[in-house]
């Protein structure tokens, strides 16, 4: 019984037996990295994680079985280039713009990657496959943490700040954005003479928890303030 296990995992004839087992573990390794996306709150879940690798490991299965079955000497590869051109289109949906940050890099990086594990797990490669997806959870999870005491779980955000045209108004502006962490050499300076308004706007590194709502209140506890953005 030991060995008809073991040959399940080593054998490189595709029987029903051999995909079932290849196609079991791909969903498990999708699994795992799904699990950790979504316990981030990130576009692609655990069952998005699960469909991409499972999905990659058939095709790859597809792949392998296809040339011996009944194309000798065919080429093996074909199916799988045409998963890693294609796999950049479901990546590059995770992707967007969210001010002057781009979103969804590490997501859409990891579903790619992830169907490149479901790939190898396809062609019976499972000592590599649960290589590369150890590695991309030490990335998704301990390098994150490293990331985040290196800079500080910094990042760009876009402000901007409209008001009345007042003296010292922009002083009084600036002071609360400095005590924020925008320093006043980062700030431009528009102002409106007809409309009597003036418009403050910078683009700088703020804490990813930042207390918005404790931002918003003291910017808008100045007088005259009119409107408050930041993305």
């Amino acid at each position: 019984m030991v060995a008809s296990i073991g040959e399940l995992f080593t054998s490189t004839e595709i029987t029903t037996a051999v995909a079932a087992v290849r196609l079991v573990a791909a969903v498990a390794a999708g699994a795992l990295i799904g699990l950790e996306r979504e316990a981030h709150a990130k576009p692609a879940g655990f069952r998005t994680y699960i469909i991409i690798c499972l999905g990659a490991a058939l095709l790859m299965i597809l792949s392998v079985y296809i040339p011996k079955a009944y194309f000798p000497g065919g080429d093996p590869g074909r199916v799988a280039a045409q998963v890693v051109t294609g796999i950049g289109f479901l990546g590059a949906g995770a992707i967007f713009r969210l001010g002057v940050t781009v979103q969804g890099l590490t997501t859409a990086a990891s579903i790619w990657t992830t169907a490149a594990i479901g790939l190898v797990i396809g062609a019976g490669m499972f000592v590599i496959g649960a290589i590369a997806l150890a590695l991309v959870l030490l990335a998704l999870t301990v390098l994150d943490l490293v990331e985040t005491r290196l800079i500080g779980g910094l990042e760009y955000r876009s402000l901007l700040v409209r008001s009345d045209r007042r003296p010292g108004q922009i002083g009084k502006i600036a002071e609360v954005l400095a005590n924020h962490g925008v320093p006043s050499h980062r700030l431009s300076v528009s102002e409106h003479i007809e409309q009597s308004r003036i418009e403050i706007r910078a683009i700088a590194r703020l804490e990813k928890r930042i207390d918005i709502r404790k931002f918003f209140d003291e910017i808008e506890a100045i007088d005259g303030i009119q409107h408050v953005e930041i993305e």
